[in-house]
């Protein structure tokens, strides 16, 4: 695809604004193709590592490497795209190599069988930077081999998926709030809203990836969470961090709430609820939970 011209891109991506608004979504799903392919795709394209393997991650607007570390976080998140890619929008076998390359170089250098998670941050030569300090890494790694497996027909990244998901669900419900949680910290006797919003769709992903029904009760379990824990009826809202014990919402630094996280949520809960149907989800409450926090942001 040649390179967008980023004065038409932009007027065509207010027109397909203004065709959803009329119930229009063709013209929103070809503009977000030529974004992808066109803008985002062809900037990242570049920051491959051909001599130590993985994905440049410290990379300014403009395209300078600010740095040559790498961090897993974004190197699982890449192996994802690529390979999603491969498997839903563009069968070229280079989106499969490339999510492969990085998977690679990820699993030779990233894996703590102490911890059985997933490093945080590495050197551009593969070096442990910082070690377990995640537990969001270890969801990111769970999605992409996921997808990975699918791209690849290898049941190899399945295992090492399975044994992400099992150690960090061990962790999340052995560790309370002493779990690594980079990139910020917990409050003592809190839990955090991430956790089982992230792992919601993680789990899910790895479910439909392996026919195994434990992952999918997880992944209905982290949705229930969120609603019985985090959920406030009373304010319509749902908080950032939650008591362990059920007791009153944490004061202070607790006491919040991302709209961009809470609506993130919930777009997940829609793409659990499509692969694995519940009757007792009420898909009008979903989008008007959506529409509240959209305001409050």
């Amino acid at each position: 695809m040649k390179p967008l011209d980023r004065a038409t891109h932009q007027t065509h991506g207010r027109d397909a604004i203004d065709a959803l608004k009329h119930g229009e979504g063709k013209p929103m799903v070809e503009w977000l193709r030529e974004h992808l392919f066109g803008h985002v795709m062809p900037f990242w394209e570049t920051h491959g590592d051909e001599t130590h393997g993985g994905l440049f991650t410290c990379i300014a607007d403009d395209g300078k490497r600010i740095a040559g570390d790498k961090w897993l976080w974004s190197q699982w998140r890449a192996v994802w795209v690529y390979a999603r890619i491969f498997n839903t929008l563009d069968p070229d076998p280079k989106w499969r190599d490339r999510a492969l390359s990085v998977a690679s170089f990820c699993v030779q250098h990233g894996w703590l069988s102490k911890e059985l998670g997933w490093a945080l941050l590495l050197t551009e030569e593969g070096q442990v930077k910082r070690g377990s300090e995640s537990i969001y890494v270890d969801a990111f790694a769970i999605y992409g081999m996921s997808e990975l497996a699918r791209a690849t027909g290898d049941s190899t990244w399945l295992q090492r998926a399975r044994e992400t998901a099992d150690g960090a669900v061990d962790r999340i419900e052995r560790m309370g709030d002493q779990i690594p949680h980079f990139p910020y910290p917990l409050l003592p006797g809190s839990k955090p809203h991430g956790v089982p919003m992230i792992y919601s769709l993680k789990l899910a992903a790895l479910a439909q990836a392996t026919g195994d029904s434990k992952y999918r009760d997880l992944s209905h379990a982290a949705l229930d969470e969120v609603d019985s824990d985090f959920y406030d009826t009373a304010a319509d809202r749902v908080w950032e961090s939650a008591d362990r014990q059920g007791g009153a919402r944490p004061l202070g630094a607790g006491q919040v709430t991302l709209p961009g996280h809470v609506i993130e949520g919930l777009w997940f809960r829609r793409l659990v609820d499509h692969a694995f149907p519940r009757d007792q989800v009420d898909q009008a409450e979903i989008w008007r939970r959506m529409r509240r926090h959209i305001d409050m942001g």
